[in-house]
């Protein structure tokens, strides 16, 4: 079946009202898993210090030049989480507490050295730090949790001092390493050309020569260690004692579950409907297949045993009234007044749609006869029928009844006595000149058939009429059973008179 391009809302709709208990549920247990869930997650408080990171040792005026080459930040990040400065930075809390101004002065630092903090607290320290850099720059963020909002700015502002200070004495002590090698060389050398010269010996010239070029490298290298200046960084933005936790509001949990509770439900749901090939928007589908739609009827869910129709004034008989005024419209139009009513699947709502339909047929003036041809299941009427008079057992004028308490114009000629062979019956020639003669007898001639699907009584029987009229059922009813029941009547030249969709009647 072709989809249609107007979209319809109700396609949406309809499916999540029909499983509305189920989403609302899914709504609800999403929010109560939500709020536990919230509830077994820990608040924290977080603080950031922020540190600019620069080349240790600088020989040009712009300590800035050529810093990606010199700064490896990949490498600083370890560092700044290390346990060494994990360390420092906790001896440095011990020291000044809470006074987060005075963490990076002279006498902090000196009192903080030497002091150890146990490995445990160090452990635990070095879990609640992270660090990052800022956008791939020589900046680096320091950020430190805790559950008590103090001690979180303590610890994010004690590393970042730290660290500064780590990068510091890394780079004094290199500065110190490297001049001591100098002069350990340069004693070296002067001692070596004492030696030269000693006993009143003439040395070699180039053995001087090389001695005093040396001499002069180092020279050179104490200029230059001299004139380097020592810039780790510094922190450009203290930390802050946060006034909130990081973790979610209360109201977050509950609704971020309900959410994806809905959501859950709601694709689950659009899933199982479009497995499911009834009907969604009938009169828009069956339209398609070149099926003109009467309108839509309501029938009675329990089983009954005869004629069940509708109270005159009744809304479901106003909704029969409708259907019956577009059928007979079509039937002026092409002249059709022996009409097969027959449902899909089932028979049991096509003969209740038939036996409201004649009743209204009757009702607005035409002399109408209801004919119970389902003579496998025949509901209309017990006794004399359509299978004595087919048989020869009994006359059409004695067989047919006036419902006169329903409508004057209102005739039944039921199924009769029940047989073991309808198809045969169905199928004689005796059957047909019954047909031919309620034929000429009525306005209207309406024939309860089986449903095209269950055998294929409808479908012989359509050869003897003008039309037949399609009861489908919008409950149970598949696309590819409708479509299928149609393609049967328009295999042997049967055409459609229209297509009658029932619901349940409220």
């Amino acid at each position: 079946m072709a989809e249609s391009s107007v979209v319809n809302v109700s396609e949406y709709t309809a499916p999540v009202k029909r499983f509305l208990p189920f989403v609302i549920a899914a709504i609800l247990l999403g929010a109560v898993a939500g709020f536990f869930l919230l509830q077994t997650r820990s608040d924290f408080f977080e603080s950031t210090a922020v540190v600019q990171v620069k080349p240790l040792v600088s020989q040009s005026l712009n300590a800035n030049v050529d810093v990606d080459r010199q700064i490896n930040t990949t490498t600083e990040e370890s560092v700044a989480r290390s346990q060494r400065v994990t360390e420092d930075a906790l001896a440095i809390i011990e020291v000044a507490g809470n006074d987060l101004a005075s963490y990076d002065t002279e006498e902090t630092l000196t009192s903080a050295q030497g002091l150890v903090p146990p490995a445990e607290l160090v452990s635990d320290a070095r879990e609640k730090i992270e660090v990052d850099v800022i956008n791939d720059s020589q900046i680096l963020r320091v950020i430190a949790s805790d559950e008590d909002a103090d001690e979180a700015a303590q610890l994010a502002q004690a590393v970042a001092v730290a660290y500064i200070e780590f990068r510091k004495a890394e780079a004094l002590n290199a500065l110190n390493e490297a001049s001591e090698a100098l002069n350990s060389r340069e004693v070296s050398l002067k001692e070596e050309a004492a030696r030269l010269f000693a006993g009143g010996q003439t040395p070699r010239t180039y053995e001087i020569v090389a001695i005093e070029e040396e001499l002069a490298q180092i020279g050179r290298a104490f200029a230059t260690l001299e004139s380097s200046t020592v810039d780790p960084g510094s922190v450009i933005s203290d930390a802050e004692v946060p006034e909130s936790t990081e973790g979610l509001p209360f109201f977050a949990g509950p609704g971020i579950g309900a959410l994806l509770g809905m959501v859950f439900a709601l694709a689950l749901v659009f899933v199982i409907d479009r497995q499911d090939d009834r009907l969604r928007s009938a009169s828009t589908e069956l339209s398609e297949l070149g099926v003109p739609v009467l309108g839509t009827a309501p029938v009675h869910q329990k089983k009954t045993s005869g004629i069940s129709l509708f109270a005159n004034n009744s809304p479901g008989a106003d909704s029969y009234r409708r259907v019956q005024a577009s059928m007979l419209f079509n039937l002026d139009q092409e002249g059709k007044s022996l009409i097969v009513v027959t449902g899909v699947k089932s028979s049991r709502a096509s003969g209740f749609v038939a036996a409201n339909l004649a009743a209204m047929a009757a009702r607005s003036g035409r002399r109408t006869l209801l004919v119970g041809a389902n003579l496998r299941v025949s509901q209309l009427h017990d006794g004399v029928g359509l299978s004595d008079v087919v048989l020869g057992k009994a006359s059409l004028a004695n067989a047919i009844e006036n419902l006169s308490e329903v409508d004057p114009n209102f005739d039944v000629l039921g199924g009769g006595t029940s047989t073991s062979r309808p198809a045969d019956i169905l199928q004689s020639e005796a059957f047909s000149r019954v047909m031919n003669a309620i034929h000429v007898d009525y306005d209207l001639v309406l024939v309860d058939a089986p449903g095209l699907l269950e055998v294929a009584d409808a479908v012989d029987i359509s050869r003897l009429a003008q039309g037949a009229l399609v009861v489908v059922d919008s409950t149970s009813d598949s696309r590819k059973d409708i479509a299928s029941a149609l393609g049967q009547l328009k295999s042997v030249g049967s055409s459609t008179v229209g297509v009658v969709i029932t619901e349940p009647a409220s």
